[in-house]
């Protein structure tokens, strides 16, 4: 099973790269209306979708090229999760983790990775407008 599901049936719902911090300012770069018709791409388990549509666009179209797939996460850090999920569910992502031992050793196989190459991760945001539309890519 992918990480990132095992991730998601753990709890965890934030799974972009960046982060919740980076999806606000984006979505708040875009500034989207009425009038926009947003595209999102991998729109995961869904929580990109909610922020874009409590914005009240035009349309909303989600486009996933993987039917199974969720984003990635990018670290599993204690601070990143409480930001990314709340406190709640930040704990209970870790109960969850806690109590099933084959998660938590691949959850902390992961981090480990995420450590050793952080420096070489990142996430980006991209804004492409067409004349008189905005999308999101």
């Amino acid at each position: 099973m992918p990480g990132h599901w095992w991730l998601a049936r753990l709890g965890k719902r934030v799974l972009r790269p960046g982060g919740i911090e980076l999806t606000r300012k984006l979505l708040d770069d875009l500034q989207i209306q009425s009038s926009d018709d947003v595209v999102e791409f991998a729109p995961g388990l869904g929580v990109t979708a909610r922020m874009t549509l409590a914005h009240g666009p035009h349309t909303y179209t989600a486009v996933e090229r993987d039917c199974k797939a969720a984003a990635e996460v990018q670290r599993l850090e204690p601070r990143r999760l409480i930001s990314d999920e709340g406190l709640f569910r930040a704990l209970r992502f870790v109960f969850n983790v806690a109590r099933t031992p084959a998660a938590r050793k691949r959850v902390l196989a992961m981090r480990r990775v995420f450590r050793k190459f952080g420096e070489h991760l990142s996430a980006i945001a991209l804004i492409a407008e067409k004349p008189n539309e905005k999308l999101v890519v």
